[in-house]
């Protein structure tokens, strides 16, 4: 083992003397006139926060660059790259690699060379995805492609191939290597809405904000597309949105909404040392619903969500409250106060059951309480219910039963859901709902996701024994499955 520190040339800025490069290998050789050192064998060079191996290196100390051929290896922070050579110089952190093959989180990224810049990267004629590389279910073959560190892989001019078949070409491909709602995946599925559709989305950092770009393709809603600009701030963010979005009402019913609005978010604070914290929420522009009944107007909505701390009254039993109060403000001249609210009492009966009584409540007031729309409308509520959940880490992997009491209608409801963990890429999960006052099934819904390598798909038959024309099925393809999480419906 060597362990030296780097030698300044005359005129050049010192290294620190607390970053020396250590070498290891089977075989060193140090030149004291030229300061090269050359290893053979099992050859290990770190400094500066990296790691390289490899079987021959030979490097400069006075100037700390690097050569290293054979089984090459480069490890700095969580990025991994390997290839067949490499040019390195460990103080400016710069260099390229020839044959690469690295990974970025869920991606794996392939190149025939990479230039290398603090932990950033450009790679050229690369193939990025998140499948099996050795036999990728879709890929992106790409001229160059841009490396932001802990941010995002950037294919430029590329092509996307699904089992080996050209698909598409976009100018721009970003993929995230963060776990946020931004996420690049070209979805294509069905819902009641739309029909069959295909669904892009990108975003562009531009400088600290961020530009969100999603269009849609639709069989029975056509084209759409939906731009969001965000600005972040210290504790909030503001977002302009301009185009079409698909919301779902309280019902789980889609709709999709033309919208040309600001919103804010206002992170959550605490009540100084209460135990309570509050979350702000607001947003103003013109909305239009074209569907199923057409609405248009402006609207303004703001909001305050306040949430309490889990109190443990017991070593078994927990509580909690929460609470919103919602305004909203109609260019038809009506107004509304939602009020919501809700507590639980939780009880841990073992380790894998537990027990709930909860109570929700929601009013609707205001001098004109209704809504021009049907995609906020919100019903008065107030019931109790009374909940039994259990997990296991067999076939039934979660089971949920309750009967709840809505004191506006006097109704009784018996519900649960069951969810079969089929096989570890497998789940299917049943939900029925039972009207125990009117003696009728209110609604059975049918879900089955799979997790195939870098796919997910996700089906969803929503069932109304009582009326089967509105009976909904909805079915997701998603091409990234960098996620393991369910589709959103």
């Amino acid at each position: 083992m060597l362990l030296v520190p780097f030698i300044p040339a005359a005129g050049a800025p010192a290294a620190s003397p607390e970053t020396p490069l250590t070498l290891t290998g089977d075989r060193l050789e140090y030149n004291s006139e030229t300061h090269v050192v050359t290893a053979e064998g099992n050859v290990r060079a770190s400094g500066q926060g990296a790691v390289l191996t490899a079987d021959h290196l030979e490097a400069n100390l006075q100037t700390g660059d690097a050569v290293a051929t054979g089984h090459v290896t480069l490890v700095r922070g969580s990025n991994t790259s390997t290839g067949s050579y490499l040019r390195y110089n460990f103080r400016t952190q710069e260099g390229r690699m020839e044959q690469v093959v690295s990974q970025y989180g869920p991606w794996h990224l392939t190149a025939s060379s990479m230039d290398l810049a603090e932990g950033a990267g450009t790679a050229l004629d690369a193939t990025m995805t998140s499948c099996d590389p050795a036999h990728p279910f879709y890929k992106v073959a790409a001229r160059r492609v841009v490396v932001v560190p802990n941010d995002s892989l950037i294919a430029y001019n590329a092509a996307l191939y699904v089992e080996g078949a050209h698909v598409a070409t976009l100018p721009v491909y970003r993929a995230s290597l963060k776990p946020r709602k931004r996420q690049t995946s070209p979805t294509v599925g069905y819902n009641p809405l739309d029909g069959a559709y295909i669904d892009y989305a990108t975003y562009f950092p531009l400088g600290s904000l961020t530009d969100t770009f999603r269009v849609r393709l639709a069989t029975m809603t056509g084209l759409s597309g939906e731009n969001i600009l965000t600005i972040p701030g210290p504790d909030h963010e503001w977002d302009v949105v301009l185009g079409r979005t698909q919301v779902f009402d309280q019902n789980g019913n889609p709709f999709n909404v033309d919208r040309y609005a600001v919103e804010l978010f206002y992170a959550s604070h605490r009540f100084g040392t209460l135990p309570v914290s509050y979350a702000l929420e607001g947003s103003a522009g013109s909305y239009t619903q074209a569907q199923p009944a057409g609405a248009s107007t402006t609207r303004f909505e703001g909001s305050v969500t306040l949430a309490s701390d889990s109190f443990v009254l017991t070593p078994r039993l927990t509580a909690g409250a929460s609470g919103r109060i919602i305004y909203d403000a109609y260019g038809t001249g009506q107004q509304r106060l939602v009020v919501q609210g809700s507590a639980a009492l939780t009880a841990s009966v073992t380790a894998h059951d537990y027990m709930s009584l909860s109570y929700t409540g929601t009013s609707v007031g205001g001098s004109t309480p209704s809504t021009p729309f049907q995609f906020d409308f919100i019903t008065p509520d107030s019931s109790v219910t009374l909940a039994y959940i259990h997990t296991s880490a067999g076939l039934l992997q979660t089971f949920v039963g309750y009967v709840s009491y809505d004191n506006f209608t006097m109704q009784t409801t018996l519900g649960g859901s069951l969810s079969f963990n089929i096989s570890p890429s497998l789940t299917f999960v049943v939900s029925p709902q039972y009207n125990l006052t009117i003696q009728q099934w209110a609604e059975i819904d049918y879900s089955l996701t799979v997790h195939c390598d870098c796919v997910t798909v996700g089906l969803l038959y929503r069932t109304f024994p009582q009326t089967p024309a509105n009976n909904q099925l909805f079915i997701t393809f998603n091409l990234a499955g960098v996620t393991t999480a369910p589709p959103q419906y």
